[in-house]
């Protein structure tokens, strides 16, 4: 699993807001046990805001015999755009004109 998640950096994450489900496409890095993307702030950001409780689903398909799935669930986290959590993380190369998420 971890191999799968450090070498796939695209994935879907899904959220929901009053019963009706989104899902969106999501470019991730995978460290520490944690999944970390970032966006602009728009619908889904809105929708984990208020409702934190997301999926991510992250595939491999070599072919339909050979492929690989993983779903997990999992907490939406918005990290701070503060400079002093900029300059504590800098090392993972944060670009400062987007906002920071860990999911």
């Amino acid at each position: 699993m971890t191999a799968l998640l450090q070498r796939v950096h695209l994935g879907r994450i899904a959220c929901v807001q009053e019963s009706q489900p989104y899902i969106t496409p999501v470019s991730f890095v995978y460290h520490d046990d944690c999944i970390y993307s970032f966006s602009t702030v728009g619908k889904r950001i809105h929708w984990m805001r208020a409702n934190p409780l997301v999926c991510v689903e992250i595939e491999s398909i070599v072919n339909r015999q050979c492929w690989q799935t993983i779903i997990a669930s999992g907490m939406y986290e918005e990290l701070p755009d503060t400079n002093d959590y900029i300059e504590k993380h800098k090392n993972y190369r944060i670009n400062r004109t987007c906002s920071h998420r860990r999911l």
